[in-house]
């Protein structure tokens, strides 16, 4: 598909660890991301995606926020993410940590 008009994007239930090949690739109209119950361990190599709204990330190996807030900083409009089943969700301040970063 021509990623100049790809809305939606599902990648989930796939066993990615790695993100990185969508890195460098422009989605200016992806509205929904889903990399749900995958292994991925880090965002690095998020496409550009400046009109994303909804990210799901839920249920992977991810460790820490700060990908997170990188995201958030390129992605200004973004209204949800699902971060459920990862890691740092473990933490007792983890929702005080999200809603920081936007």
């Amino acid at each position: 598909p021509n990623s100049k008009v790809l809305k939606t994007l599902i990648l989930s239930f796939n066993r990615l660890n790695s993100i990185e090949e969508l890195d460098g690739i422009a989605l200016p109209a992806l509205t929904f991301m889903d990399l749900a119950y995958n292994e991925i361990k880090t965002l690095k190599g998020f496409p550009s995606a400046p009109n994303l709204k909804s990210l799901d990330v839920s249920h992977n190996l991810l460790t820490g926020l700060a990908e997170i807030d990188a995201i958030a900083k390129q992605v200004p409009d973004l209204l949800e993410v699902n971060l459920r089943g990862n890691y740092f969700c473990r933490s007792l301040l983890y929702k005080t940590k999200v809603l920081s970063c936007f």
